[in-house]
């Protein structure tokens, strides 16, 4: 995108981009955020969604085996 936009070949005020927060990231919404941006090598997002409206995270056991666990987090503090 970055490139794209840089090269001329389309305004950024002219796209609508949207990006949404993993239901692994949501312990850190702000951070996931600015790591979507500088993936994307924007400045601003003109939308930001939850992916899932649950906050769960990685769990390996001695094995090797990874599963998930939901973690019991208010939503307020995801949407906040």
């Amino acid at each position: 995108m970055k490139k794209a936009f840089s090269g001329g070949n389309v305004k950024r005020e002219d796209m609508f981009v949207i990006s949404k927060v993993w239901w692994s990231d949501v312990e850190d919404v702000e951070a996931a955020c600015r790591l979507s941006l500088e993936k994307l090598g924007l400045d601003y997002l003109d939308m930001y969604l939850v992916h899932w409206p649950v906050a769960q995270k990685a769990v390996t056991d001695e094995a090797g085996e990874t599963s998930w666990e939901r973690l019991r987090m208010p939503m307020h503090k995801i949407w906040a």
